[in-house]
């Protein structure tokens, strides 16, 4: 038995010497490249943009936040390096709704073929999205303004007046809108939607929000999108009757989504439906999602 014990411990002390002798043999520079493998933690991929095909405003997230770097560099008049920065962030609503008015400048630089009036537009949007991040950026007011002048469109004047009343000319503006005739523009979405716009920069709630629902009664999806994820209502965000529009514009989105994502999607919405019923305003909620189906099918 002793004999059997002793042979065992032998083995072992064998064993564990040969075991130190293969480790010894290890080249230490390799062991130690080897120990930094071992720790070092996986590389973050960036984020690379999918086709612009796949990217429709209909089908990605609303909102996202948009990364500093965006801001610093629209702060800077750097438009060309905003774009290449939105291009690397995950696809929102929001983020494509910027990279499309950054594009248009940067197009607009290099061959001219973007019309004043959209140029203006989009230094418009640029200018609010930066006050809505406590920066205002008067190059880009300026911008927008000379664009607008240069536009024989008379609807430019309407802009200039929004525009104006964004800079916080509140007066001013209101002058410039009063020598506009407001009939000669007509009564298309775009136009409506401009009104919108104005009356909302000058802090008219009531006249904003009735031309917001004519827009909408025009084009309702993209109206819901626009009034959710646009920086035109900021003057007006806070006040409770625009809140109550925004949030049935919210539940417009988010009911024709459901429509876009087929059989399945509609199973989606009679569940959404029932947490309407549920926890928010029974009788205008389940209304808007029913006519909003109904609607569809008519147009199908």
């Amino acid at each position: 038995m002793k004999i059997k014990i002793f042979a065992l411990l032998l083995f072992t002390c064998l064993f564990a010497a040969e075991s130190m002798a293969m480790t010894s043999n290890v080249n230490p520079s390799s062991q130690k490249k080897l120990q930094k493998k071992q720790n070092i933690a996986p590389k973050k991929r960036r984020y690379v943009s999918p086709p612009q095909d796949d990217l429709k405003i209909e089908l990605v997230p609303l909102m996202l936040p948009i990364s500093d770097d965006v801001i610093i560099a629209l702060s800077k008049n750097k438009v060309d390096e905003a774009a290449r920065t939105l291009r690397m962030e995950p696809p929102s609503a929001k983020s494509l709704y910027l990279l499309r008015e950054a594009q248009k400048i940067t197009k607009f630089k290099k061959n001219k073929t973007v019309s004043y009036k959209n140029i203006g537009i989009a230094y418009h949007n640029l200018f609010l999205f930066l006050k809505r991040n406590n920066i205002i950026n008067k190059a880009f007011y300026k911008a927008g303004i000379k664009y607008y002048k240069k536009s024989s469109r008379n609807e430019a004047r309407l802009l200039i007046a929004a525009l104006t009343a964004s800079n916080g000319e509140i007066e001013k503006a209101k002058k410039i809108f009063s020598k506009i005739v407001v009939s000669t523009l007509g009564e298309s979405s775009q136009i409506v939607e401009h009104k919108a716009t104005y009356f909302a920069a000058i802090g008219d709630v009531e006249n904003a929000i009735e031309n917001i629902r004519k827009a909408h009664d025009e084009n309702p999806d993209q109206t819901a999108i626009w009034t959710v994820i646009s920086d035109d209502f900021l003057t007006i965000e806070n006040d409770p009757e625009f809140k109550k529009l925004l949030k049935w514009g919210l539940l417009s989105v988010i009911t024709y989504r459901f429509y876009r994502a087929g059989a399945l999607g509609l199973l989606a919405l009679r569940i959404f439906t029932v947490a309407v019923r549920l926890f928010v305003d029974v009788r205008i909620s389940s209304r808007l999602v029913l006519l909003k189906i109904r609607w569809r099918g008519v147009a199908a």
